[in-house]
């Protein structure tokens, strides 16, 4: 019943939707000691600014706020890029459950991070990656894909990570050539010559900056999971073998640019979670990991037949997230 009517994009659905998500946002607009301020393992050369800007209005209240429009926003850039490829017929209901419980159910990382910023643009870096199936020239497809993710590594130096995202993406949409590649470099370190070139013309104090990304690369980060994160990792660890056992069955069902997303989708979900838990980058890259995965439980469930099973299964999913996010908050 709930999985049909997400589905269907009945006003039952919405509804559904609209209150799973404002159940699970609702820790983020509370006075909830999660929501106070941390400093983010990862560094950034502009997320400071903004923690401090938001952070001079004194309140977790606006901090809870923002982090629930970024959720939003990514939602909807989710949303739109399924429309635009129509990767499925999924609508923004289905979307809007997912993401949430997946995105916000784990509590501790509920926190305003330089990586939720970076996931939005590395997003919008997704709509000129997929144009660029089956054009003989996509240099400029690389090149505005290399902007969005050099944006994104503006907001936190995790999001360097994108370089390998636009290998893996011509490795599956392209035939190799070496040109493209180097538009895509070019287009990632484009944003920050031009954050260089705004320090140089204000007469700014340069080195403080060059030291901040020398010190975070030198930092080795060692993830020592507690008892709380060995509970979120064994539950998401769980829900995603359910999930690649599902995709692999639905795979041969893809068209050739389906197939190609999907496993496109794929490397950069290992990308990412491979580079969080070595000790080059922080855990919090799992953020961006977040993304692809919602993005692939989408296509399972709304592609599974309609039927007790579907509904049973979907029931699991969404009380899981639900009793973990409960947990912690308790």
């Amino acid at each position: 019943m709930i999985l049909k009517s997400l589905k269907d994009n009945s006003p039952l659905g919405i509804a559904i939707a609209v209150l799973v998500f404002a159940g699970f946002a609702c820790s983020a607009v509370m006075p909830y000691g999660a929501w106070m301020w941390i400093v983010p393992q990862s560094g950034s050369l502009i997320f400071g600014d903004i923690r401090n800007f938001l952070g001079s209005f004194g309140t977790p209240l606006l901090l809870g706020i923002c982090f629930v429009l970024l959720n939003i926003v990514e939602v909807m850039v989710m949303t739109s890029l399924n429309n635009r490829f129509e990767l499925t017929r999924a609508k923004g209901p289905l979307f809007i459950v997912v993401t949430a419980a997946v995105g916000m159910c784990y509590i501790p990382y509920n926190v305003l991070l330089p990586e939720q910023f970076a996931a939005v643009f590395i997003m919008m870096g997704m709509f000129p990656i997929l144009n660029s199936n089956g054009k003989d020239v996509a240099v400029y497809n690389l090149f505005d894909a290399g902007l969005f993710f050099g944006i994104a590594t503006l907001f936190c130096f995790n999001a360097v990570i994108t370089l390998f995202f636009g290998i893996a993406a011509i490795a599956v949409f392209r035939p190799y050539r070496f040109n493209e590649i180097m538009m895509l470099v070019l287009g990632i370190i484009t944003p920050v010559l031009f954050y260089f070139a705004g320090y140089y013309l204000s007469n700014s104090e340069i080195m403080p900056v060059w030291e901040n990304i020398a010190e975070e690369f030198s930092i080795r980060h060692i993830f020592t999971p507690g008892g709380n994160d060995l509970v979120f990792l064994v539950a998401g660890a769980a829900w995603l073998v359910v999930t690649g056992l599902m995709m692999a069955g639905l795979y041969t069902r893809f068209n050739v640019f389906e197939a190609r997303v999907y496993r496109f989708l794929f490397m950069v979900f290992v990308i990412t979670v491979g580079a969080a838990l070595s000790p080059f980058l922080s855990i919090e890259t799992l953020r961006i990991a977040l993304y692809p995965a919602a993005f692939m439980i989408v296509t399972v469930f709304y592609n599974m037949k309609q039927g007790f099973w579907s509904e049973l299964l979907f029931a699991a999913f969404l009380l899981s997230s639900i009793a973990l996010h409960v947990y912690l908050v308790l």
